[in-house]
């Protein structure tokens, strides 16, 4: 038995990274960030004077949709120049910057009945529904990982890292919409996973408020020859369709592509560092035409690995379900910061595998995933490390999601209910 300092510290490492060690540096974490989030909450005041930046994340954004949806102005939705007016009056000023509604019009639907309440205390409305779909979705989850919870500990550890997670808590608290849509695909692994057709099929609808993750899902979906989600997914996306055809005109699809064609060189001259997919990444780091030819170049490898495991897709794998995840947010052209939250699904779910194959989870794992939790802040340091570190940890969870289906046999597709 070797001995001595390394030895100490990989013993130190190898207790910290289990339970109960573990539990309890989340909770401790839980509880400070809850803290700190708290304390920002009960601070928070309705804009004035034309501060855009009043600590409520995106909600200025959707709560500008919703406005318009109350109003009975719908029409104007999509138009660059009503919304930026809009947002003006909202603000009581004209800001120096301005933060678009992107949407398909369901979320500005959804919220529009709040906005009698005022700013402030549909923003606490908000949070609430965003922390139940976090609980939601934490609950869909661990009825996926029967391997986590065969261990001590292990469920509580799984709820506490992923609410203690900083963009985790973050986005639930701070008027993003990240917890939702974690919510939609957890419950979409599970439906899949149980062979359920019928709520496979509405789940892939209500994602269509996140245009992206619907489309990877989708197609990943047809590859697996999962029609009958397909098709019904698409029957709510088209009830989606109808309802903003209702408020905001039957080309709004239409109207919603010119709005973000037109803001996009603006968002990526701003932003183009804080995004982390392949696509975005390729932008940054490389020059026209290269940027493009390898954007494209790893969508089509995203889609031909979808394709090489359609199999797993048959049964709802859970590591194929990782793999759908981590191609959709590789080959996603919007994929912020933030938005890294949506990858404890994934992790979760290969952990789950490494559990219930090997028995346990090894200590050079268990390492990368605390470097990844703990240095979430390296983000902002995009410019001067040349590369966006979010990226490499995507990268990171997509090849170890590609090693473990490469590692298992598909099996005999599950029979399928209504």
């Amino acid at each position: 038995m070797s001995t001595g300092p390394l030895a100490d510290l990989r013993s130190a490492l190898d207790r910290l990274t289990r339970p109960p060690l573990l539990v309890a540096a989340a909770a401790l974490l839980f509880v400070l960030l809850l803290g700190v989030v708290g304390r920002h909450l009960v601070q928070l005041e309705e804009p004035s004077g034309g501060r855009i930046d009043v600590g409520t994340g995106d909600f200025m954004a959707f709560w500008t949709g919703a406005v318009f949806i109350h109003e009975g102005r719908g029409a104007e939705l999509y138009d660059y120049a009503a919304q930026q007016q809009m947002q003006g009056r909202l603000l009581r000023g004209t800001a120096p910057e301005f933060q678009p509604y992107l949407n398909p019009p369901l979320l500005a639907v959804l919220i529009s009945p709040l906005v009698p309440l005022g700013y402030v205390r549909a923003f606490y409305v908000y949070d609430l529904v965003c922390a139940a779909a976090l609980a939601a979705g934490l609950i869909a989850l661990l009825r996926m990982v029967p391997a986590i919870n065969s261990q001590t500990g292990g469920a509580l550890a799984t709820i506490l890292l992923i609410a203690s997670y900083q963009p985790m808590i973050e986005t639930t608290l701070g008027g993003q919409n990240t917890a939702i849509t974690f919510a939609l695909l957890a419950c979409l692994a599970l439906s899949l996973q149980r062979g359920s057709t019928f709520a496979a099929a509405i789940v892939l609808g209500l994602l269509t408020f996140k245009p992206q993750y619907a489309a990877g899902a989708g197609v990943a979906l047809l590859f697996a020859g999962q029609w009958r989600v397909v098709l019904g997914g698409a029957v709510l996306g088209i009830v989606h369709y109808l309802v903003g055809a209702w408020q905001a005109g039957a080309l709004w699809p239409v109207r919603m592509l010119e709005f973000m064609s037109a803001y996009r060189p603006l968002e990526i001259a701003n932003n183009a560092e804080t995004h982390f997919s392949w696509v975005r990444t390729a932008d940054f780091l490389l020059p026209t035409p290269a940027d493009t030819i390898v954007a494209v170049a790893g969508v089509v490898c995203v889609l031909a690995t979808w394709w090489r495991f359609r199999d797993f897709g048959t049964r709802g794998a859970p590591t194929w379900f990782a793999l759908v995840v981590c191609g959709t947010m590789l080959a996603s052209p919007h994929q912020q910061y933030y938005d890294v939250a949506l990858l404890v699904l994934p992790v979760c779910l290969l952990v789950d595998h490494e559990l219930a194959v090997r028995g346990t989870i090894a200590l050079s794992v268990r390492i990368l995933l605390a470097a990844a939790y703990v240095g979430y802040p390296l983000w902002r340091y995009a410019e001067d490390l040349h590369i966006q570190p979010l990226f490499l940890v995507l990268l990171g969870v997509s090849a170890w999601a590609l090693r473990s289906c490469s590692e298992t046999k598909p099996q005999i597709p599950a029979a399928r209910t209504a």
